[in-house]
């Protein structure tokens, strides 16, 4: 049984070979894409002063979900894109 997905990483690794050559613009955008992403990683929830061990836990749980999100969209696009997401 053959993979719906078989050669879509050498597809895809084609097309990003070809928008960088032929789209000046993506360093512009890589770099703001770059950029964007070191301040999500960078990220620290606050909590108020007095705030419990369940909420600092909470505030903790939502970074890390945030992370595995730019993680995500950083990897490129594909079958372990998708087979990552599905599961996590």
């Amino acid at each position: 049984m053959q993979c719906r997905w078989s050669g879509s990483g050498e597809r895809a690794k084609t097309k990003t070979e070809g928008t960088l050559a032929t789209d000046p613009e993506i360093f512009d955008v890589w770099a703001e894409f770059v950029v964007a992403i070191e301040r999500i990683q960078a990220y620290r929830p606050t909590a108020p002063g007095k705030a419990t061990l369940e909420l600092l836990h909470e505030n903790e749980r939502g970074r890390q979900l945030i992370l595995r999100g730019a993680a995500l969209i950083t990897i490129s696009p594909g079958p372990r894109a998708h087979a990552k997401s599905t599961h996590e």
